[in-house]
Parts: C-alpha cells; structure tokens; sequence
C-alpha cells in the first residue's frame, strides 16, 4: 500500500521536473520512477545514461530511491549509477530513500557504500530527513532506518578516527626521527666544533686506547718507521722527529718533490783533428741542448713554486697533526702507581705511557677530591682500574700539562698534576719550520764559450732618445710613468720591452719640460700596486694645481675579468687570478685621475685587455680572448686617452726597434713634433696598423678625448 501511494506521489511530482536530456534518458527517468525494471533494462542496453538528471537534479536511481523500487535500485547501482551527487545539486538516493520511508532501499544502499554522514547544502544529512516526505508519516518504520544508519555511521566515524590517528602518529613519528636527526647533526657539530677549538689551541686529548689514525687518518706510516720513532731515543725526540716528518710528509703531498736542476755541462775541447767549424757546430748543439734542459727545469720550478705558494697548513690541521703524532708515540696512559694519605684523605698516582716509543715518561697527578678514609680501600681498587683523560697544550715549542680527569665508576675526579700547580711544563722541543717552504729560484743557462754568451746584442732604437732640443721647464707638470717587464708571480709572462719603453718615455717627458723632479718613473719591482696607488691617489692630488699637465703611462700587462668584462693594470705583484684585490681597476685610475683639479691628463696605455699577446695575460683555464671589455672607452672630462689597441686585439712589439709598437710610434711622433694629441693620433694610427698588418695582425689604437698639448 505504501509503495503505491508513493509511486502516486512520484507521478504527481515529477511531470514538473523538465529533463535535460530527451528521448532515452528521459524515459529511462520515468521508467525507474514507476518501476518497470524491464524498461529499465532495456534502456540501459539501448545507451541511455543511467546518471543523466532533470533539471531538479532527479536521476534514475533518485527517482527509484523516492518511489520505493528496490530491483530497479539494485540494477542501477550495478551499473555504476552515483551513490554521491556529482551533478549540479546535492541530494543522495539515499536521502530519497530515508526521506519518503524505504528500509529496504536505505539497508541495501549502505551495503553498498553510500555515506550516512554526507550532508547537503542544508548541512543536513539522510539521518536528517528520515520519513519526511514519506505519504503515511504513522507507516514509516522511522526507528529501524535510524538504527540502520546510526550503525554504519558510527563504524564510518570510527575508521575516520582510527585513521586520524594513524595520521597523527605517523606525522609524529617523522617528526620524532627529523628530531633525532637534528639532535644529532647539533651533537656532532658540537663535537666536530670542539675537536676544531682544540685543534687550533694546539691542545692534545691523551685518554686510554687513543686511535691516532681515526684522529689522524692522513699521517703516513713513515712517520712510525724506525728510523723516526725508536724505543732508543728520548721520548719528547720520538715526538719532535714525528713532528717533523709528518709535517715534511705533508707539505711533499701538497708541493712535491723539489725539481732537481741539470748538471752542469763539460768543458769543451776541440779535438786534434777536429776543424774549428765542426767544434763550433759541437759548441752550439751542447749550449742549445744544455739550455733546453734548463728550460725544462724552470718550467718544473715555476709549478713548484705556484704549488708552494698556494701550500698553508691551517691551525686546525696543525693542531689534528700534533695529536695525532702525540698519540702515536705515547700510546694509552696507564695508571702505575697508587698512594692514599689518610689525614689530608687524598690520593696520588703515577701516569705512565704503554708505548715502547715513550718510556721515559711518567707523571704524578693528585686527586682534588678528599676519599674518607672508610670509603679508600674500596675507592683505591677501583681507582687503580680508572681511565685517566688528560688534557696537554703546546705553546711555541713546549708542551705543558694543562688538567686531568680520572673516571671512576663513570664518576669524574678531577687532578692536579706534579705538586698542586695546575700547570706543569713537561719538554722543549725543537718542531723547526711549521708552516713555510722555500721557494726555488730558477736557472740561468750558464755559458758555454763566448759566442754563446754573447748572445744577441743589446736593443738600439732610433726612438730611444729625443732629438729635437729641450723645451722651457714647465713648474706645474707631474707624470707618473710606469714600465712592468718582469712580475714577482712566475706564472706572469714577461711584458717585453716595457722597462725600455718606460725609461724612453721618461726621457721625452722630461725634454718636453717637466722638471726630472716631478716624474716618478716606476720600474718593475718598484711598480706595486700600493705604490702606483699612492701617486695616483696621494702625491698627485697634493702637487697638482688646475693649470697643470698631468701625464699618466703605462707598459705592461693588461688584463681582463671574464666575470665582470672589467678592464685592469697589473702591477708587479699583481696575481691574474686574483684581479679584483691584486691589480689596479681601469675604471679606478680614470676615477682617480678624472678628480684631480687639472683639466689637461693624458693617459697612455701601450698593455692590451685581449687576454692573450706580449702585453695582456689572464688568468690559468680560462678563455683567452674576450669580445667586450667595460671601461676602456670611457674616460672623464679632463682625460686624453691614447691606448695601444682595441680591447678585443692583442699590442704588438717591434723586435727590431726592441719597443711596444704602441711605444715606438708614440715617441716617433712626438719627436717628429706632433705635440698635440690629435696631430699625435693622426700620425700613429695608421702607422701602427701598417706595421701590425706586417706580422699579420690588427692593432688599432684607440684615441679619445680632448686635444692635449704636450
């Protein structure tokens, strides 16, 4: 009676709903409304859509739910009908179904998976609707469908809460080991930290089964070999000679072996028949040959030496070396002897070493802890089984015990050594040289008859004195000039001919009327970066006044920065690798010169900024040539610049005239009286290209600014 008064219901109510889809789908909704399995199925075999929906959200197995068809329900549900509202409203079968009083339909759609505590848009849930729509409110078994539901939403809810908890606990558990892990990175970078502190404070921790090689994995067993550590020597020696050796031992692992230089050639004699050519021929072929050897040598010593350079043994694995060289030759300390004083109830004990390599140590220590004298017989049986930890220092060459702790049942008890004072000196020792290694100087190829030590004659140019006479002393002129041939690093190839360079500059300078007083020329050695900066930014400033003529050159390397495209002058003790704390920024010379109060500087630059060629370098493994170099080109108010190239072309030498090319056709122009920079540039431009084409190159100075008059 109730399913068919519900089954009238559902006609009355759903011809209202208009649905979205025609033909099957609509009449599959119809179908399961009035409960014709039979049609239901059909349609569904026909490809009507078991989830299409009214316009009110009404699909099929809703509209079977609500008229109380539990075939059509279950044919539906195995077809894959929803159970949850994936359409655009929210309403369940199962909500139908407790709604208009269907047991069966509500038991079989929980069976089945339907979740009770779903709620809709209301916030209410199907335990929320049970029987309010149903036709006859006093048929509806209510309490059955509220017990039917409450049941599985109780085992719903305590999965969910099972499975909350499962989280949490998980989550907790990855907290505890991220923890646990933090805890133990802190703890051994506490250790590693303090290891470290005492390592640099050069303190050595000697305690029982010591592992030196744990301590000090890199030490070689060289330095346990007989000849450095015996039972015949005195102990602190067994430790000095370790010392030494491992501290050889480590700077031969970081510099190698020391090149070993050629022997020196014979003495060459013609032969009774031997004709002067084929003596001569000898001569040579022994001079080239001896020369290559020497060559090959001062590469070796050059490498050396930058592996020297580079070698700095830090404190800390100074400090790591000492212990652990410590520790090789004493051994474990081992309590020897034991007395207790039963009036000033304390006790005192001997330390010795169980290392044949320390034998002719031992110490006395003194408890700082009274023993009462009921508790000293038990205390001494167990103290003689004690771990003793003491704490050593060196300082220059001594080694002092600082402190020592001795455990007795996992109790601490602290002791003094000798007779109370807290620190005893133990030895002096002689460690020799603990951080440096000489560097090697190279060969120069000794001669072997006189046409080899002559060589080839010395460089004459026809540029390297002026000849047209002096001009009238100029007071108010300064120059600073600058010429860099050989640089301190043996990694720098020589700038060749800029000492010439420089000194003929100097000499056309001072002709052109600057008093030999206001130049400073700086050579080589004396062209370091703290003195060049300091004419630049200290003297010149002091000395110029606004109608000075200020003259700045510069012979020698060149180089760029690949990070920065910055341009930059190598002083003599300028490192390529290091540009930016070694040498001197181009943009910070032009600075420095731009803020003097003279408005006639000129700047000439015979270097180039390639990275390759005699006046440019780089630094070793990278690209030698850079397309664009920032800064060369722009230049300050006050500034002339005349450069030797281009930043992306290499500066040439003329071999013959023994000059930059630059620097040749610079004086050539000047003592030809080109005494303005313009009829200068005019002049040299073309001539230096010409004569670099020559050797097959490009070299294009570079002139810029306002015209200067020398």
């Amino acid at each position: 009676m109730q399913k068919k008064m519900a089954a009238l219901i559902g006609v009355l109510i759903l011809p209202f709903a208009t649905p979205v889809f025609a033909g099957k789908n609509h009449v599959l909704i119809r179908e399961a409304r009035n409960g014709n399995l039979a049609g239901v199925q059909l349609l569904v075999s026909e490809g009507a859509d078991v989830n299409a929906y009214t316009s009110d959200g009404i699909t099929p197995i809703d509209a079977a739910a609500m008229s109380g068809y539990l075939g059509v329900v279950k044919y539906l549900v195995e077809h894959n009908a929803n159970l949850e509202p994936d359409k655009p409203f929210d309403n369940t079968p199962l909500a139908f179904a407790a709604s208009y009083g269907h047991l069966d339909i509500v038991r079989y759609l929980l069976q089945n998976g339907a979740d009770p505590t779903y709620k809709n848009n209301l916030n209410q849930s199907a335990g929320d609707v049970i029987c309010r729509d149903a036709a006859f409110k006093s048929f509806c078994p209510k309490d059955k469908i509220i017990q039917v539901i409450k049941r599985v939403q109780d085992k719903i809810m305590e999965a969910r809460a099972k499975a909350e908890k499962d989280r949490l606990q998980a989550i907790k558990r990855v907290q505890d080991k991220i923890m646990e892990a933090k805890a133990k990175a802190e703890k051994d970078r506490a250790r590693i930290q303090a290891e470290e502190n005492r390592y640099r404070n050069n303190e050595i921790v000697w305690a029982p089964d010591s592992d030196w090689k744990t301590l000090f994995p890199s030490l070689d067993e060289v330095s346990l070999s007989p000849d450095v550590l015996s039972p015949n020597k005195p102990t602190w020696d067994n430790f000095s000679f370790g010392v030494t050796q491992s501290l050889k031992n480590l700077r031969t692992q970081s510099a190698g072996v020391m090149p070993k230089p050629p022997q020196k050639p014979p003495t060459l004699t013609q032969g009774k028949f031997e004709s002067r050519a084929s003596f001569n021929q000898r001569v040579i072929d022994a001079a080239d040959n001896y020369k290559n050897q020497v060559s090959q040598y001062n590469q070796e010593v050059r490498a050396y030496n930058q592996r020297v350079k580079k070698y700095r043994i830090s404190k800390i694995a100074r400090g790591k070396l000492f212990e652990g060289v410590f520790l090789a030759v004493f051994k474990s300390p081992v309590i020897s002897h034991v007395e207790y004083n039963p009036d000033t109830q304390i006790f005192s004990l001997k330390v010795i070493s169980d290392s044949p390599y320390a034998q002719g140590f031992n110490q006395d220590f003194s408890l700082t802890t009274p023993i009462p004298n009921d508790r000293a017989q038990e205390f001494e049986k167990n103290l003689k089984q004690a771990d003793p930890f003491i704490l050593f220092k060196k300082n220059n060459s001594s080694i002092h015990i600082v402190k020592a702790v001795f455990i007795v049942k996992n109790k601490n008890y602290p002791a003094t050594p000798g007779n109370g004072n807290n620190q005893v000196q133990l030895a002096s020792i002689d460690l020799g040289s603990q951080n440096s290694i000489n560097l090697v100087k190279p060969m120069t190829p000794p001669t072997i008859n006189q046409q080899y030590a002559q060589g080839k004659a010395g460089y004459h140019s026809s540029v390297d004195h002026p000849s047209f006479p002096r001009n009238l002393v100029r007071p108010n002129d300064f120059a600073v000039i600058i010429g860099v041939q050989d640089y301190q690093s043996q990694n720098i190839p020589e700038a060749q001919f800029a000492r010439r360079d420089a000194k003929a500059v100097k000499r056309y300078i001072e002709r052109l009327g600057v008093p030999n007083k206001h130049i400073k020329l700086l050579l080589d050695a004396d062209a370091t970066k703290g003195r060049i900066e300091g004419y630049i930014k200290s003297w010149l400033p002091k000395n110029v006044s606004p109608d000075s003529r200020v003259y700045f050159y510069y012979s020698g390397h060149g180089s760029p920065d690949e990070n920065s495209d910055s341009a930059y002058l190598l002083p003599w003790d300028g490192e390529a690798e290091f540009l930016g704390n070694t040498a001197l920024s181009l943009k910070s010379v032009y600075s420095d010169l731009g803020e003097l109060t003279s408005k006639h500087v000129l700047v000439a630059l015979d270097s180039c900024f390639s990275g390759v060629g005699p006046r440019s370098t780089f630094r070793r493994g990278s690209r030698p040539l850079v397309n664009r170099v920032r800064g060369l080109n722009h230049v300050p108010k006050n500034i002339t610049l005349l450069a030797a190239a281009k930043s992306n072309q290499t500066a040439q030498s003329d071999e013959d005239e023994g000059h930059g090319l630059f620097s040749y056709y610079f004086l050539k122009g000047l003592d030809n009286k080109n005494w303005n920079s313009n009829q200068l540039c005019k002049y040299l431009k073309p001539e230096v290209k010409k004569a670099a084409a020559l050797e097959n190159a490009t070299q294009d100075p570079v002139c810029l600014g306002q015209d200067f008059k020398f």
